[in-house]
């Protein structure tokens, strides 16, 4: 992507080229993005990840079939629709917004094609909004809380075309633009905590973007964190990975800015955990909770099985895990067996995949997610029962063969794991656990100044840049919202179009 980044300016007029200073970093960071090696922590014992320049885009792509025919046509219909970062008049010039400089980007790179943008961003919206049909353009001043207003906005920066209507919905703006392309780009408003409560608005917006009378292509994009200064590092984090989820649950575009803004400012790759084995009984019951009424006692002096009923959690926490165990009971009739995995700390508030004689459940709390009708199980008989759990994805194996693939976006973050036998009595063996969590495995880029600005602290000293909160700075606009934009904007590059 080529961005212009001429004359870079030091804070306070300084010459210094060391690591320690803004333009050193920066200029490490388009290295980064232009394809050169990044520098890596070392961390001995673990499992290193690679740099930037050696994993896949920042992005993923998706079904994308309107946007390319689009293109073979000649003009390309693109609708954004965001909060105050890509609404991107707010602490700072729209010419440095992430919505202006990709579209500035793809207007150079394919001189062919005609580019009709439409940016339908709100500041200080959030998903739910986008997906409620009641909330409608109003005269000005709005309530914020039951519509909103927006002036015709110049041609020259693609804002709202024509101005918000009143008694129209913030949806069907966007369906009356009639794009080939449509990027939804929420999160930084999205902050209850509650992936389940975003992904399910997220589908909604999704859906009914599905049935527009020319269905677009869609893109979606995972937030930054704000600065740690302003705390909700969880809650955008939760959202992030819940629109993560979704995008690969609906073969969805996905422009990964919060993977992007997580491996500039603090080294670590969230999309590549690093893994640590926890595994054996060795040393039970200490380092679990027990259940009060289980019977549960090693079987052997080396931890390598346990015996007896009821449940137990390892007192270790995990984002994603590879749990599994292999169950002997001498009546599977009156027996079940689980493991638990990103449990809360109580069964309303966990995970379990339950597997008994003649059927085989994935649970939250006690919610079904996922049920497969299994055969009989013979008395005495050996059952291998293993999850494989990446973000939103479930897959539940018996006996080595895959039985369920489940999304389910309850509880996307840490929590213990665990087994359990219920009914009868039974003996648990092989019991293999590999646990997945964040690892800074590169070296941090830029700092949440650097990133967001603010506190009067210029980047570029004149000129309004950042919010010093989660409105980025135009540096990191560049470097880290846009640039996660550059696997779409080489796929839209290397597509046929009429002028070529």
């Amino acid at each position: 992507m080529a961005f212009n980044t001429e004359k870079p300016v030091e804070p306070n007029g300084s010459s210094d080229h060391s690591d320690l200073t803004w333009r050193a970093r920066l200029a490490k960071a388009l290295k980064r993005w232009a394809g050169m090696k990044a520098p890596q922590v070392v961390h001995p014992g673990t499992e290193q990840r690679r740099a930037c320049s050696d994993v896949e885009r920042l992005s993923s792509l998706g079904n994308l079939d309107r946007l390319n025919a689009a293109v073979f046509e000649g003009t390309v219909r693109i609708a954004f629709a965001g909060d105050s970062i890509v609404e991107g008049d707010r602490d700072g010039l729209y010419d440095n917004s992430v919505v202006a400089t990709l579209m500035r980007a793809l207007r150079e790179q394919n001189p062919g094609i005609d580019f009709v943008a439409g940016n339908f961003s709100l500041s200080g919206r959030g998903i739910g909004a986008l997906a409620t049909e009641s909330y409608v353009g109003q005269p000005y001043p709005e309530d914020l809380a039951t519509g909103f207003y927006r002036p015709d906005g110049s041609p020259v920066t693609d804002q709202w075309p024509v101005g918000s209507v009143v008694g129209k919905s913030w949806m069907a703006h966007l369906r009356d633009f009639a794009p080939d392309f449509v990027m939804v780009m929420h999160g930084a408003n999205d902050l209850s905590g509650s992936s389940l409560g975003n992904t399910t608005a997220l589908k909604h917006v999704l859906d009914l973007i599905r049935h527009f009378p020319k269905a677009p292509s869609v893109g979606v994009s995972t937030t930054a964190l704000p600065a740690i200064s302003a705390g909700y590092q969880e809650e955008a984090q939760i959202a992030a990975d819940g629109v993560r989820g979704v995008a690969r649950e609906l073969n969805l575009t996905l422009v990964d800015i919060n993977r992007a803004f997580n491996r500039l400012r603090a080294g670590v790759d969230v999309e590549h955990l690093v893994y640590t084995r926890d595994d054996t009984f060795a040393g039970y019951p200490a380092g679990w909770s027990v259940e009060a009424r289980s019977t549960f006692s090693l079987a052997n002096a080396g931890g390598g099985a346990i015996s007896g009923n009821g449940s137990a959690l390892r007192n270790l926490q995990s984002l994603d895990i590879l749990i599994k165990a292999t169950f002997s009971c001498p009546s599977w009739f009156s027996t079940t067996c689980a493991l638990h995995y990103r449990s809360m700390g109580s069964p309303a508030h966990q995970y379990s995949v339950h597997i008994s004689s003649g059927s085989l459940v994935l649970y939250w709390g006690a919610t079904t997610l996922g049920f497969k009708a299994m055969g009989a199980l013979a008395s005495g008989s050996k059952v291998v029962l293993q999850v494989d759990v990446q973000g939103a994805l479930h897959r539940v194996y018996v006996n080595k063969a895959l039985q369920l693939a489940v999304y389910d976006y309850h509880h996307l973050r840490r929590g213990s794991h665990g087994v359990a036998i219920i009914g009868g009595t039974g003996t648990i063996t092989d019991f293999i656990v590999h646990t997945g969590d964040y690892c800074a495995t590169e070296v941090p880029q830029l700092s949440d100044l650097e990133l967001y600005g603010g506190d009067n602290v210029a980047t570029h000293t004149g000129v309004p840049d950042g919010n010093g909160i989660n409105h980025p700075t135009r540096y990191a606009n560049r470097v880290c919202w846009a640039a996660a934009f550059s696997a779409l904007v080489d796929h839209i590059r290397v597509q046929k179009s009429p002028g070529r």
